[in-house]
């Protein structure tokens, strides 16, 4: 351990102003902090800083040392009994380039980026990280037949892992894009798919790699508006998240294949019909806060990702809906005092309608898809939506369960006058 003494007068009036900050609850010196910080995304990591320390505190400070990677560690007992490191680097002038306060890690834990030889076993891991929903549900997820495929969807993205020797006991993905907020275009990160195995939960592994991807964030990401959804019952997550929830209503629709199967309808879309598409995608999801409206060229790179599980062949079309089916192969499985029960998944990855017309053609398009997953095997199709977005009613009025979500971020929710829907891609999911 290092004292204040050993490091430079800059360094040391930042590193003073910080235990301040942290350990004394000092709002103005947090603030200072703030204005002598010079990574990305401020506002949201300042504002999730300020409601940690208000949450934790008191904190007790208990030394100050610098790491392997010249990374400067000030330790702390906060008011839960915990122990965190609030870890910083700093310029020579004192600015502060990272900011991160996360619970420390057992002894034989360590955090490092993903490997491509891993991503495979991501998904086991996410096997063994079942959702704790309300009610004493357990809900796990496999996607060991599609986890790389998601990233693929999604990219670009970057995941962390946290070891225990040569195992991973858990990841978190983060992704990034464009979307549109109060009509401004910027950069949204989104942090999704935090796992961690049955056997190391309540370590405090979800704080430090938290901890962790906001680090690679403010060094490597031009983000200003981070988010994340939560299932509105997933009570371990709510319970420990510190972002505000916006009002807008986001809800997944589980479409019962064998009972909504219908007659075929629509075409299968084609290269030429992007222009068209784009109109009806656009008519339907430009109503929602976040969505960027597609060009032919931002359609064409979307179906090109997936060449063999989501490209034009996968989109059905009528004149005034358009549907775009990804057969994931994703199984949920849950279990209740009432036993054990499993679905197999398709995923609605794009949808689209104009007016009347278009809900009538949304249905039948739904109806389509139904049976020809039905024929597959594949139980329930997957729909992410909003409840101002086009097309909500169809979905609220056929689906066999329609399980909300909560879309939580500092950033505040802009009128829903202009656009009241709310629009997260379904690959993020």
């Amino acid at each position: 351990m290092s004292d204040f003494a050993s490091f430079s007068p800059a360094h040391r009036q930042t590193l003073e102003l910080l235990r301040s900050a942290i350990c004394e609850n000092d709002a103005a010196a947090l603030r200072k902090i703030q204005e002598l910080s010079v990574f990305h995304c401020q506002g949201y990591f300042f504002s999730l800083m300020a409601a940690r320390i208000k949450r934790l505190a008191p904190f007790v400070f208990d030394g100050i040392a610098v790491d392997q990677d010249e990374v400067v560690v000030l330790a702390a007992r906060g008011g839960n009994g915990h122990d965190y490191d609030i870890r910083t680097r700093l310029t020579q002038g004192g600015k502060l380039t990272q900011l991160s306060l996360q619970r420390r890690l057992p002894q034989g834990l360590h955090i490092r980026a993903v490997l491509p030889s891993e991503l495979s076993e991501l998904a086991l891991v996410e096997l063994d990280a079942p959702l704790e929903l309300a009610g004493g549900v357990r809900q796990f997820t496999d996607r060991t037949r599609c986890f790389e495929n998601y990233l693929k969807l999604a990219d670009p993205w970057w995941a962390t892992v946290m070891m225990a020797g040569n195992r991973i006991a858990g990841f978190q993905v983060y992704y990034q894009s464009n979307v549109l907020v109060g009509g401004k275009l910027i950069v949204a990160g989104i942090r999704a798919d935090m796992c961690v195995r049955r056997e190391f939960q309540r370590l405090g592994l979800n704080d430090a790699m938290a901890a962790r991807t906001s680090e690679l964030i403010q060094i490597g990401s031009p983000a200003e508006f981070i988010v994340a959804v939560v299932a509105a019952g997933n009570e371990r997550i709510k319970a420990w998240s510190l972002s505000p929830t916006w009002k807008r209503g986001l809800f997944r629709a589980l479409l019962n294949c064998a009972k909504l199967a219908g007659p075929r309808t629509g075409r299968a879309a084609k290269p030429q019909d992007a222009t068209a598409l784009c109109g009806l995608i656009n008519a339907a999801r430009g109503q929602d806060e976040l969505f960027v409206p597609y060009r032919e060229d931002t359609l064409a790179r979307r179906l090109s990702r997936l060449p063999a599980d989501y490209a034009w062949s996968n989109l059905a079309m009528t004149q005034n809906a358009a549907l775009g089916v990804w057969l994931s192969d994703e199984r949920e499985i849950q279990e209740d005092s009432a036993g054990r029960s499993e679905r197999r998944l398709a995923l609605v990855a794009d949808y689209g309608l104009r007016g009347a017309a278009g809900e009538e053609e949304f249905e039948a398009l739904l109806r389509s898809a139904c049976s020809d997953c039905a024929e597959r095997g594949i139980t329930h199709l997957s729909i992410l939506s909003s409840d101002h977005t086009p097309g909500a009613t169809t979905l609220k009025s056929i689906a066999e369960e329609l399980e909300p979500y909560a879309f939580q971020c500092f950033h505040p929710e802009p009128d829903p006058t202009e656009r009241p829907g709310l629009y997260v891609d379904a690959a993020y999911f």
